[in-house]
């Protein structure tokens, strides 16, 4: 279930302000990529509708261009792609983000301003946290780092998170979940993204327990920065490749859920 934070106690400024860039952002992408998914319906219903008209006349001109296609290639003559050769989700990206030019700059500058001071997260890990299996024993050995943030965290945050309330509980197929009035969290990366939004009063806690893990690299084992964005370069691709380093994961954990936030094309006009 969603996480509710009591909006009677305000967020972190930085909290604020990564969220806002994170849904400005996944919203141009999900708006990409559900355009892209309109266009392709409509231009298999009219694919579909044309040869049901066509009949036999349809059929034979479907030879018709076929045999056209091997005499142009016979001819050495480069024949235009087929509108199913087309990228639509990166054509459709590149135009709402035309049309987004107008706040656009200082959304990417925020977000590349989080991405400097972020480290790059493993994106296998990442996913197994959005789809909710990265308590699975299926998972890969858990890293240095992973081992090290959850001893910081049994040892320091945990308790004072159940003085106020949280337990740690089973679900239905025994990985382990945290609990805090009636919502589920999956994961210790997203019991620390939530506990500032819940406990403003941990939040240096979380900070110092993050700070304490970063230190712990060696240089050979220091991670490597954040994926970072140019404007003039983006892709859809690369966008997807950034939120998934530097967005909220529980933000991304959300896109998954059946009564997740509504996010469109309809709402980047706005």
């Amino acid at each position: 279930s969603h996480l509710t934070p009591n909006l009677s106690k305000p967020m972190q400024v930085e909290e604020i302000k990564r969220l806002s860039w994170a849904l400005a952002l996944v919203c141009l992408q999900e708006a990409a990529e559900d355009d892209a998914l309109e266009k392709k319906r409509k231009a298999e219903a009219l694919t579909k509708e044309n040869q049901s008209a066509g009949g036999v006349l349809g059929q034979a001109a479907g030879v018709a261009e076929g045999q056209n296609e091997k005499e142009g290639n016979a001819q050495g003559e480069e024949m235009p792609n087929k509108p199913d050769d087309k990228d639509l989700p990166q054509e459709s990206f590149e135009a709402f983000l035309s049309e987004s030019e107008s706040w656009i700059t200082k959304v990417l500058a925020d977000a590349v301003a989080y991405s400097k001071v972020a480290t790059s997260r493993d994106k296998d890990w990442v996913q197994s946290v959005i789809d909710g299996t990265s308590g699975h024993k299926k998972d890969k050995k858990e890293s240095p780092v992973q081992l090290k943030l959850s001893a910081e965290f049994n040892e320091n945050l945990w308790p004072a998170l159940r003085t106020r309330g949280w337990k740690e509980e089973s679900d239905k197929s025994g990985k382990k979940v945290y609990t805090y009035k009636g919502n589920t969290v999956k994961s210790i990366s997203a019991v620390l993204d939530a506990t500032p939004r819940f406990h403003p009063e941990l939040a240096k806690m979380v900070s110092s327990l993050i700070s304490s893990v970063h230190a712990t690299f060696t240089p050979s084992e220091d991670p490597h920065p954040a994926s970072s964005m140019d404007i003039d370069k983006m892709t859809l691709k690369s966008l997807k490749l950034f939120l998934l380093d530097c967005a909220p994961l529980q933000l991304l954990a959300d896109r998954k859920t059946g009564n997740r936030l509504s996010l469109n094309k309809r709402t980047l006009s706005q």
